[in-house]
């Protein structure tokens, strides 16, 4: 059993001055969009799941996991308990739009809610990064919000406060999907990125991904 989300609000260029304040509380750079980069035909996905020795426990993903946007493809706008394709926040009836999904406990601000002591009221923040100039050079980016326990992408875990970038194409052009954790909670949160769309005039040359310590984000407190 999995969870689905996606990343990703309508294809415009995003407005880099006015930030929402949970974004702005948390460190968001302005930069930061949820705007489905061009250079792939639909948003990133989240799929959630069940580490294998909980489910052999009989635990449910639905007793951890909580997607709390609404589908705008389900009837009345429910949110689902399987798979679900995210476009947009809790956040988005707001006046000004936010710049990322955040996962973590706290209901009021997550995104996806994820019920373990180890994971913080605002854990992990997931944006993308626009390459204007070249949309090949779009990123997904995972920023770590100052929590305890940490965010682990591909079993590495990141610096407090600090970021990694994530290329939507590795360098030969093909898909790269990646792993990521949340403190010690029992699940897993698999990235699955559609493949890019392709032209004759494409130059594939992207780079590896990259991890930052955001130092602007060191007054965050833990949670």
């Amino acid at each position: 059993k999995n969870k689905t989300s996606s990343l990703g609000f309508d294809r415009v260029h995003p407005d880099m001055t006015i930030m929402h304040p949970l974004d702005d509380e948390v460190c968001i750079p302005p930069t930061a969009t949820l705007s489905t980069p061009l250079s792939i035909p639909a948003p990133v996905k989240l799929v959630f799941e069940l580490q294998s020795q909980e489910a052999v426990k009989g635990n449910l993903l639905s007793e951890i996991v909580t997607i709390a946007v609404p589908n705008p493809a389900t009837e009345n706008n429910e949110t689902s308990t399987s798979c679900l394709s995210i476009e947009s926040s809790i956040r988005s009836s707001s006046s000004t739009p936010p710049k990322c999904i955040i996962v973590g406990r706290q209901a009021s601000s997550a995104d996806i809610r994820v019920d373990h002591k180890s994971v913080s009221r605002r854990h992990t923040a997931f944006y993308y990064r626009q390459g204007y100039d070249n949309p090949k050079s779009s990123l997904l980016v995972i920023q770590d919000l100052g929590g305890k326990h940490g965010t682990y992408v591909d079993d590495r875990r990141l610096e407090k406060n600090g970021t990694i970038e994530l290329p939507l194409l590795s360098g030969d052009g093909e898909v790269e999907n990646h792993v990521i954790k949340f403190g010690n909670a029992p699940i897993t949160c698999r990235m699955e990125i559609p493949e890019a769309i392709k032209t004759d005039t494409d130059n594939l040359g992207v780079g590896k991904c990259s991890e930052v310590n955001t130092q602007q984000n060191s007054n965050l407190e833990e949670s």
